[in-house]
């Protein structure tokens, strides 16, 4: 089972569980975006949210926590890893400022996040703040060659 399908499974229960809940329910592919600017302006843009004048991204991450904590929002940021391995340390400041605001100024709303990394820079920040992770582990060899088997591959083919 891959992150992204646990997280999709994960949402699922969530909203069959209590389908009027949240008000947004966003999944915005992290790999879409070439900088956390550009993801914060998408989700400005999906959340209709007027912009001002301010292009600052302490001002852009305060428009969308402001949303956040007005709102049950349910966000989902996929593949982050594409987005923070790509940026400089600069950039990766603003990417902890931006998780430090969602956790802080969230009331209803909750985020996930999925990586293939560990997001190494934001530890820190999962000890003071209402942060929870889990560790996706791969499959032993034969519960993978289980799994092929079961969608028709077998011999040679399935271990390939």
């Amino acid at each position: 089972m891959g992150k992204t399908y646990f997280a999709a499974k994960l949402v699922e229960e969530i909203i069959f569980e209590n389908p009027s809940f949240y008000d947004y329910v966003i999944w915005k592919e992290a790999d879409n975006c070439s900088t956390i600017d550009q993801l914060i302006n998408e989700l400005i843009d999906v959340f209709h949210i007027q912009k001002g004048t301010d292009n600052s991204l302490d001002y852009q991450i305060s428009l969308i926590t402001k949303h956040l904590s007005l709102y049950r929002c349910l966000l989902v940021i996929d593949s982050f890893e594409k987005l923070a391995s790509s940026e400089s340390f600069k950039k990766r400041i603003g990417y902890e400022k931006f998780f430090i605001e969602l956790a802080k100024e969230q009331k209803y709303s909750c985020t996930i996040v999925t990586s293939q990394i560990p997001l190494k820079e934001f530890t820190h920040v999962t000890t003071n703040l209402p942060f929870l992770y889990w560790k996706l582990e791969g499959l032993d060899c034969s519960a993978a060659m289980q799994m092929l088997y079961e969608k028709g591959l077998s011999g040679d083919e399935c271990k390939n």
